[in-house]
């Protein structure tokens, strides 16, 4: 696989701010004024490396891309896929968050807990297809059949 001269750097570049990103908001956890431009920058940051991800591995699949190697495609893909379900996550398990927030405060209510419960439940086949995604990327890349 070649690369067109600095894309490598360029993708590092790209890797360490996000790394970057994840320790900072680790670190100031507890200060939501810290972290509030970083959170919500990063389902659109997320969302521009699934779609570039999703974008190489198809061009890698019909011949247009920096290697011959169709499994790496379809890994690729897999990988933009579990990226996908991630911000999937976020919008289906948001209402559990805000209810358990109402639970640690004491302020819950049992409309909180039937939020909660519905939440779960519509998170868990998201959650699955993230293990799934990851899980046949691993394998490809292990057995390279394609």
């Amino acid at each position: 696989m070649t690369l067109p001269p600095g894309a490598l750097i360029a993708i590092w570049a790209v890797v360490l701010l996000w790394m970057g990103s994840f320790l900072y908001v680790y670190r100031n956890r507890k200060s939501p004024e810290k972290t509030r431009t970083i959170l919500t920058f990063d389902p659109y940051y997320r969302a521009a490396i699934a779609l570039g991800v999703a974008g190489l591995g198809t061009a890698i699949l019909v011949g247009a891309g920096p290697s011959t190697e169709k499994w790496l495609g379809v890994k690729l893909l897999f990988y933009a896929g579990a990226i996908g379900f991630a911000l999937t996550l976020r919008v289906t398990f948001h209402p559990y968050r805000m209810a358990m927030t109402k639970l640690r405060a004491g302020t819950h209510t049992p409309a909180d807990d039937a939020i909660m419960r519905a939440s779960l439940g519509r998170s868990r086949p998201v959650i699955l297809s993230i293990y799934a995604m990851a899980i046949l990327a691993a394998l490809i890349g292990i057995w390279k059949p394609v």
